[in-house]
């Protein structure tokens, strides 16, 4: 009977042993893997401070005006005959005979229809 009862008892504190070293070791995975992650934070704070520093340079209003200068050479700025008064908006497009627009794009039929 003394044989059976140190024989569980000794059975009892190996299953612990195993399961001490089981969760030391999953214990220090996950702090590796914490560790990596930290890490990986830290590079990607640190690329996103160096985008914010490159987006803050491009958009430099004299690097804008250059650009556009370059690439935009035939923009200009509008001449006042170009711009409008309030009293050239309207509500409803102004239709021609044929189904268009005063402008020339297609009215839809729903809005032939509701007389717009």
């Amino acid at each position: 009977m003394r044989g059976a009862i140190l024989l569980v008892w000794v059975g009892l504190a190996g299953i612990a042993g195993f399961a001490l070293f089981n969760i030391t070791f999953k214990v220090e995975q996950l702090e590796n893997e914490l560790s990596a992650l930290n890490k990986q934070i830290l590079k990607e704070q640190n690329t996103i401070h160096v985008l914010r520093a490159e987006w803050s340079f491009l958009n430099r209003p004299a690097n804008i005006e250059g650009l556009a200068r370059e690439l935009l050479p035939e923009l200009r700025h509008p001449q006042t005959s170009q711009i409008g008064g309030i009293e050239d908006l309207t509500d409803t497009p102004k239709t021609a005979p044929d189904g268009l627009a005063t402008n020339g794009l297609p009215i839809s039929k729903a809005a032939a229809r509701n007389g717009q």
